[in-house]
């Protein structure tokens, strides 16, 4: 059984996200999500994200294509989930190019090779995180 590996953050599961996760599950007939750390996201995004790292692995946990689903490594750059769940495939969004380098960094060093499949962008002017939490910020100032 091919398996298809995917990480992200899935702080507010909007339609991109689910094309996502139905494009990657193309890849195998099993899906495994790694879900980032708050600290990571904290780092890397600048910002808290609006739920913490435990609920977003049990709502992305409960997601229909989802095989499994686990929390990323503590240290980052490091990829012990890939030996555990040993992926057929990795797909990675069109906007996860700092993830992208990090894992062709740790594969050269560790001898370690998987296929890494690019996924496009769905309708990227209207549903990236990004946009639709400073969608919510904007609405939520406007209700005080």
């Amino acid at each position: 059984m091919k398996t298809s590996l995917v990480f992200g953050t899935f702080d507010a599961i909007h339609p991109g996200h689910e094309y996502f996760l139905e494009q990657a599950h193309h890849y195998g007939q099993r899906l495994v999500v790694v879900v980032a750390r708050d600290r990571f996201v904290n780092s890397y995004k600048n910002k808290k994200p609006l739920h913490d790292e435990i609920s977003r692995l049990h709502f992305i946990q409960k997601h229909k294509l989802v095989t499994e689903a686990c929390l990323a490594d503590e240290e980052l750059g490091t990829f012990s989930v890939l030996d555990k769940i040993r992926p057929d495939y990795i797909c990675l969004g069109h906007d996860q190019d700092a993830l992208a380098e990090s894992l062709k960094s740790w594969m050269s060093a560790s001898g370690n090779h998987y296929h890494i499949k690019r996924i496009k962008p769905f309708e990227r002017h209207k549903y990236s995180s990004t946009l639709l939490n400073r969608l919510k910020r904007h609405k939520h100032s406007e209700q005080k």
